[in-house]
């Protein structure tokens, strides 16, 4: 309402205006906007990514383990396979062995999850001829990844007979705890060549006898789809990351939970006989070291021990889990999501999840402003309010989506926090006033 005690000036007016936009907003909604820019200050420094990216990993090990995905065959390959007079890595004629008792099994797709950029003679000839004219054999390179920025791994090519269309870079993407929760499907070189990954590569292969092909998705061309499986890739920002580098295709990884989530054999027991010819056909069978001295082992979800201890260490964690068995979990999640439709993870925009942070915040502001003469009351409502953030976040995990959980709960403390102070304010004030 403007002042008609004073002359009318444009100051006077703005001066007015001001007042009665200052008049409008309560402490309620100055509070709440506060709240929010606390937490939004906060998410964009990267201050709650790491607590953000704990949350679902608590999610997942709470989850119920899932079936196992008989799709997927793992065949290990330890020193203790060997002969006691063989060298390790196995030599060429061994693993030629081994490919040829499964290849003779009928299975859809065999991947060597194994570096074989030079000979390890004997039986070179014949482990090279198998490369090259079994089409269901994916050889896997790695890609030096160190001058995109994603890593320091340095380059190995794969075998050199392997045909450069049956072969897929095996990379893998950590992040800042070492925890891989992300996975490749596509990447660029220098050259401009556009790359497949392992599991990408087998994946197709195994779908082409579905009668499924790659293709754009529908309602975005930019995303790939295989069957009834949309996989979107992930930006900077998707879900708990904040401004992560989401360069190649990156895809979220929905790991499969439980002790045995495949069927794995050992190499001995492939070329003994002692395994049954159907439970490799019409199958991914995945060949690779899972010796720890090889020292390939991976982070997940799951994992709760780090950094990672040898099996002989009383505090080592069966939750770490082998680079095979990681490309298997990708194939798996390829696999299932094209075939049945499994859920495949997927974000808010930016603008919906300041607008949930929002949501907390000012239900928050509005219960502690209600119960501010009863501080231990509020600030148990504000436990029963994070729970039931918590419980939310947890129920929208499980329908594939994921959301903020951390920064409502920062909301939630900063608004019981900024209440606290204009009651201790208004305390203050009225004391003072009472003195006079």
């Amino acid at each position: 309402m403007i002042d008609s005690s004073r002359p009318f000036t444009f100051k006077n007016l703005a001066r007015s205006l001001i007042k009665g936009v200052l008049n409008f907003f309560t402490p309620i909604v100055w509070m709440t906007l506060g709240s929010i820019l606390i937490v939004l200050i906060l998410r964009s420094l990267c201050l709650l990514q790491g607590l953000e990216l704990q949350t679902t990993d608590h999610y997942f090990q709470l989850r119920s383990a899932e079936a196992m995905d008989d799709r997927v065959v793992i065949v290990e390959v330890t020193k203790a396979n060997l002969q006691l007079n063989e060298p390790w890595p196995p030599s060429d004629a061994r693993l030629a062995q081994l490919l040829e008792r499964l290849n003779a099994w009928k299975p859809r797709a065999i991947g060597i999850n194994l570096h074989r950029d030079l000979p390890v003679p004997p039986g070179s000839i014949a482990f090279n001829n198998l490369l090259t004219d079994t089409p269901t054999i994916i050889s896997a390179e790695q890609l030096a990844d160190g001058m995109f920025g994603m890593g320091s791994n340095p380059l190995i090519p794969p075998p050199s007979a392997a045909p450069e269309s049956r072969v897929g870079f095996n990379n893998n993407i950590l992040d800042e705890d070492q925890k891989v929760r992300r996975a490749f499907l596509y990447w660029k070189n220098e050259g401009g060549t556009v790359k497949e990954s392992f599991a990408l590569k087998l994946s197709k292969l195994y779908l082409a006898q579905n009668q499924i092909y790659a293709q754009p998705s529908i309602n975005r061309p930019s995303d790939l789809q295989l069957g009834r499986g949309i996989f979107r890739q992930i930006q900077p920002d998707t879900g708990a990351y904040v401004r992560a580098d989401a360069g190649a295709y990156q895809i979220l990884v929905n790991f499969r939970g439980g002790k045995t989530p495949f069927q794995t054999f050992s190499m001995q027991a492939i070329l003994s006989g002692d395994v049954a010819p159907e439970a490799v056909r019409d199958r991914i069978v995945l060949i690779g070291a899972t010796a720890e001295t090889q020292n390939d082992f991976a982070a997940t979800p799951y994992t709760r021990q780090q950094p990672y201890q040898p099996k002989s260490s009383r505090t080592w964690s069966s939750t770490w889990i082998s680079g095979v068995a990681l490309q298997a979990q990708f194939v798996s999640q390829i696999v299932s999501a094209a075939l049945d439709g499994r859920l495949m993870f997927q974000s808010w925009p930016e603008g919906v999840e300041i607008v949930w942070i929002g949501l907390w915040a000012w239900i928050g502001v509005r219960l502690c402003w209600r119960l501010r003469g009863r501080p231990k009351r509020s600030l148990c409502g504000m436990i029963g309010l994070a729970i039931g953030v918590s419980l939310g976040g947890y129920g929208l995990f499980l329908l594939g989506w994921l959301v903020p959980v951390v920064a409502p709960m920062v909301g939630l403390l900063v608004a019981w926090a900024l209440v606290m102070m204009v009651r201790a304010h208004t305390e203050e004030e009225l004391a003072r006033s009472m003195e006079f």
